[in-house]
């Protein structure tokens, strides 16, 4: 006869291990989840500052998924673009470009008279690996830019998770005796459901004192990254010895080009996250 003592130990290890089998199988399903970045309903809020963002934004910009294009055979997003120029007291509305994603891969066509005509380009690719090398569009003055993977780091914000990839831009010139300089090259960093967290459609390195900066993700009204509250980059713009809701209300209220005093939008008696929703509505032009 077995030791009644023995079995109850060996059940209680048992129930351990399937128990760590089963949350290990869970975390990793929940890791390889693919968030999409093309989603109906999503926006995207960039703002540019001077002095590192610690003066109020003199440039929003509003990226909007906004409605289909088919070109040939391919269905693609139409990606709207709401600029809010405050310096000069301007805002304009205009498709940006038109965006697939397929495979973990993101596509657009670049918006103008050869748009139907020209191939889509690689916006990111993220079913690539430590080590590969791809060759992206969304470069400032330039159509596309090769860029090497060095590391895939997570980005966390609340409850979420997001995977990423952390680039530099070389030269495909450059040999392996060279990878001193190919390091030596800006940082490049995206992630999955939100683009790059300097600018989701242009391809910026990450350099101290950079004017643009990603404030806002969501899908219809959830937050999906939200950086508006900052001490880092945002200024106490209400005075109250602390940077809050407050100060995102107002630093809102100034790239609409409105006053920065703080307002109830939604009327319910307080000022907080549902204000801040109501007025990127009216940035969107919802």
């Amino acid at each position: 006869m077995f030791n009644p003592k023995i079995i109850e130990t060996m059940k209680k290890i048992f129930t351990i291990m399937l128990f760590a089998l089963v949350c290990g199988m869970a975390m990793q399903a929940q890791a390889d989840d693919y968030q999409p970045l093309v989603e109906d309903g999503k926006s995207w809020v960039v703002t540019y500052s001077y002095a590192h963002g610690w003066l109020p934004p003199f440039k929003a910009e509003c990226y909007y998924i906004d409605g289909d294009s088919l070109i040939g055979s391919q269905l693609c997003k139409k990606l709207m673009l709401r600029v809010n120029d405050m310096e000069n007291n301007n805002i304009t509305t205009s498709l940006d470009k038109l965006i697939y994603e397929k495979d973990k891969k993101v596509y657009y066509y670049s918006v103008g008279g050869e748009a139907l005509t020209n191939l889509p380009m690689l916006l990111y690719d993220f079913s690539a690996s430590i080590g590969d090398t791809l060759s992206l569009g969304g470069v400032p003055d330039s159509e596309t830019l090769c860029f090497q993977i060095w590391d895939t780091p997570q980005l966390k914000w609340g409850s979420a998770s997001f995977n990423g990839q952390l680039a530099t831009a070389y030269d495909p010139e450059l040999t392996e005796s060279d990878v001193f300089e190919i390091r030596e090259c800006p940082l490049y960093c995206w992630y999955e459901s939100i683009g790059s967290i300097e600018h989701p459609f242009l391809k910026l390195p990450r350099l101290p004192g950079a004017p643009q900066l990603l404030r806002d993700c969501r899908v219809g009204d959830k937050v999906v990254y939200m950086n508006w509250v900052d001490t880092t980059l945002f200024p106490d713009v209400t005075g109250d010895s602390q940077v809050d809701i407050a100060d995102v209300n107002a630093v809102i209220n100034a790239m609409l080009g409105k006053s920065t005093t703080l307002a109830d939008v939604t009327g319910d008696g307080k000022v907080d996250i549902s204000d801040v929703n109501a007025v990127i509505n009216v940035m969107l032009g919802k």
